[in-house]
């Protein structure tokens, strides 16, 4: 069959180097040949696939091609013919001149159909009393609603946006209370208890409908953007951020019980990992759609961070590229253009009892301290931080390490 193809994508590629141009073009004709009805489309600024849901992605860094699989078990479950790739949750890299074999790619992407299942075109969870609509029958929301969605949900003291298999989602504290797009782009979900859930289909089930299985017997609930009016949609945000707060403001309270001591020795001391936050991808997509002067000196100095010790991994955190050794300790701030800025600390909550400024050595005198806690280094340009790339990697071992003293 003939493809339609997408123009955005065409332009995305047309800016990319003949390498990487090249080597993405084989991979999208490999993932038409695999998935003929699947429709092209830019997802988060990169160029995606979609069937029914949404099926795979790729895109280019200043380092490295990659193909995302939008799936959190793919990679664990080709492990074996992945073993030769750079690969994190979701996501393989590889370079342009070593593209992915063709019969890889197929297979990968025919195992992700399975995976979502075969698009249905009936609207989730009907029933005899609920809604019996196809998308053939559903417009498509008015602009305004998605972004209303999103305006209340950011609104919300403390909440963010992130992304979870290709979807747009809405946290606090790392908690997903609410998402767009999904089962399609006409729906969006909330976070509800079983009892405001009841409460909302009963008296409107064209608006409200339950998720499928145990997920909408636990509360989530889909909201259909195409009718819903903007009074109910600010309303049931509100109630899935309380749900959501108030778990957490609990959980923060409840007297833990302290477990018993366990004999260890230095060598098995030394074994130990702090808890991998290793979501590279997400700070490719930033990087990617970033406008910014110093854009080429931030890839360097994630790169200054990155090398400063083994155990750093990386993410977008608060909106920004941040980094994660026995907890978040740095992240980048990108508001103004004549610098960068880098923020040390311990996480959002500040802790007054944590004195770092007769711990550090900084020899160079480059922290600015914010608190006992806290401070930045500031960043012009390649030269400056050529000059302080050496004392800014003395002082990132040094914050890891009290980091990990901190926390274990």
């Amino acid at each position: 069959m003939s493809f339609k193809t997408s123009k955005a994508i065409d332009d995305y590629l047309e800016k990319l180097s003949d390498d990487k141009r090249a080597a993405l073009e084989k991979l999208r004709r490999a993932i038409q040949s695999a998935a003929p009805d699947a429709e092209e489309c830019i997802s988060y600024q990169l160029p995606a696939f979609r069937l029914g849901k949404m099926l795979v992605g790729f895109g280019a860094t200043s380092k490295h091609c990659a193909f995302y699989l939008m799936s959190s078990t793919m990679v664990e479950t080709f492990e074996g013919e992945l073993s030769k790739y750079d690969t994190s949750k979701g996501t393989i890299r590889f370079l342009p001149d070593k593209p992915l074999p063709v019969a890889l790619i197929k297979k990968l992407v025919k195992a992700r159909i399975a995976e979502n299942g075969k698009p249905s075109k009936q609207v989730p969870n009907a029933s005899k009393k609920g809604i019996a609509r196809t998308d053939a029958k559903l417009k498509h929301p008015p602009k305004s609603k998605v972004d209303l969605f999103r305006k209340v949900a950011l609104s919300l003291p403390g909440a963010l946006e992130s992304e979870h298999m290709g979807h747009p989602d809405f946290r606090f504290a790392g908690k997903i209370f609410a998402s767009l797009g999904a089962p399609t782009a006409e729906w969006g979900m909330v976070k509800l208890t079983p009892e405001q859930q009841a409460a909302l289909v009963a008296n409107d089930s064209n608006v409200f409908v339950p998720c499928t299985g145990k997920w909408g017997k636990s509360g989530y609930t889909n909201v259909c953007l195409t009718v819903a009016k903007s009074v109910q949609l600010k309303q049931v945000l509100e109630h899935a951020f309380e749900n959501v707060s108030n778990v957490l403001s609990s959980r923060s309270k409840a007297v833990a019980k302290p477990r018993p001591e366990k004999k260890t020795n230095r060598t098995m001391v030394s074994k130990l990992k702090p808890e991998l936050h290793d979501d590279s991808e997400s700070v490719d997509r930033y990087l990617h759609s970033l406008n910014h002067p110093l854009k080429g000196l931030l890839e360097n100095l994630r790169s200054v961070i990155l090398s400063s010790d083994k155990r750093i991994t990386e993410g977008i955190k608060w909106n920004s590229p941040s980094f994660y050794a026995f907890g978040w300790f740095a992240t980048v701030n990108v508001r103004g253009e004549d610098n960068l800025l880098v923020v040390l600390h311990h996480g959002a909550k500040v802790r007054a009892e944590n004195s770092l400024g007769s711990t550090i050595n900084d020899r160079s005198n480059l922290l600015n301290w914010l608190g006992k806690d806290r401070a930045t280094i500031s960043i012009a340009n390649e030269l400056d931080l050529q000059k302080k790339k050496a004392s800014i990697k003395s002082i990132i071992k040094q914050w890891v390490r009290f980091q990990s003293e901190l926390n274990h």
